[in-house]
C-alpha cells in the first residue's frame, strides 16, 4: 500500500476503492498510509464498495459467512463515524448482480433489499439512523438503460438519506 500510495498527496484526493470482503482491511491500510504522509484520517475522502451482499447474491468473492461479514461492514460504517468522517463506507451496487443475469427490476430489487439490509443491521448494532444519511449510497448504473423515464435515475452514485428512504 506504501508503494502504491507513495506520490499521492492523500490530502488531495478522494479515492474510490471497488472492494468489499476486505475493504475493512484495505481501507485500515489506507488511512496508516495517510497517517505516515501527516494526513489524519479525518481528512480523508473517498469511497469503499464494502456491499458484501451484492458478494453473496452474484459473484460469490466473499471471504466470511454472512453474519460475520455484515457484522464488519456495520464495524466499518461506525469505525468511519468516528475516525473517518469524510469517507463513504458503503456503495451497494447492482451493477454485477445485472451482470450475472438478472433484469433491470430484479437488479433494482436486490439492491434496495441489499440496502435495507444494511440499515436493518446498523440499526440492530446501535447505529444511529442519522449517522447513516452520508454513509451509505447506491450505483444503479446498468437498471437506468432499461428503465422508462431514466432521466430520474441518477448517472452515477448518489448519498442516499432519511428523506430518500
Amino acid at each position: 500500500m506504501r508503494d502504491l500510495l507513495a506520490d499521492l498527496p492523500l490530502d488531495q484526493v478522494t479515492t474510490s476503492m471497488t472492494i468489499n470482503a476486505t475493504a475493512s482491511t484495505l481501507l485500515l491500510l489506507y488511512q496508516l498510509v495517510g497517517e505516515e504522509q501527516g494526513v489524519s484520517g479525518g481528512q480523508l475522502r473517498g469511497t469503499i464498495q464494502n456491499d458484501i451482499l451484492k458478494e453473496y447474491v452474484a459473484r460469490g468473492t466473499y471471504i466470511y459467512p454472512p453474519r460475520q461479514s455484515m457484522r464488519l461492514v456495520v464495524d466499518t460504517f461506525d469505525y468511519c463515524a468516528k475516525e473517518m468522517a469524510q469517507w463513504n463506507t458503503i456503495s451497494i451496487s447492482g451493477y454485477h448482480i445485472r451482470e450475472a443475469g438478472s433484469t433491470a427490476v430484479q437488479e433494482i430489487a436486490f439492491t434496495l433489499a441489499n440496502g435495507v439490509a444494511y440499515v436493518e443491521a446498523a440499526i440492530a448494532a446501535g447505529f444511529g439512523v442519522g449517522r447513516l444519511r452520508t454513509a451509505v449510497e447506491f450505483l444503479l448504473q446498468r437498471a437506468q438503460q432499461s428503465l422508462r423515464g431514466s432521466r430520474q435515475v441518477p448517472r452515477r452514485a448518489a448519498p442516499v438519506g432519511l428523506d430518500h428512504a
